[in-house]
């Protein structure tokens, strides 16, 4: 009596052996399914967050700015060039959205390799350095502005 197997080399000359050759497929659609929900979250919390915090912002920091007093004209413009950068750190997010969106529909549009999702990948990183050295100069700033 034999049992028959089926065996794949892989790169490193050893091999991976199972007697059924179809137990590998419900993990492997399992770990797609999870992914999919994973890209469909991260398509909706970058396209649909940063819009209403976006607005938020703009409605709050104008009500905010129109104020007349001398001290709180200087607080708010601190706090305008922050509010304002912290927007831009959220269109880094909502263009993350829309790139996992359409990595979502056709992943053959954003392989790993393609230029477009390392150029996406790196104005992501820009906009999150640009929104940490804001935060510092607000700090710097507000530290100036206190210690007149």
């Amino acid at each position: 009596m034999t049992v028959e197997t089926t065996a794949t080399v892989v790169s490193n000359g050893f091999y991976q052996g199972h007697l059924d050759p179809m137990e590998d497929d419900t993990s492997e659609e399992i770990h797609t399914n999870g992914t999919e929900i994973f890209e469909i979250l991260h398509f909706l919390t970058g396209c649909f967050i940063p819009l209403p915090v976006m607005f938020l912002y703009i409605i709050v920091l104008w009500q905010f700015y129109t104020k007349d007093t001398w001290q709180r004209h200087i607080f708010y413009r601190i706090l305008l060039r922050m509010g304002l950068l912290d927007c831009i750190h959220l269109v880094g997010y909502f263009i993350t959205g829309v790139g996992a969106f359409i990595d979502w529909i056709d992943p053959a549009v954003f392989n790993g390799s393609s230029m477009v999702w390392k150029v996406k990948n790196n104005v992501h990183e820009i906009l999150q350095y640009l929104s940490l050295l804001s935060r510092i100069g607000v700090k710097a700033e507000r530290y100036i502005v206190e210690s007149m």
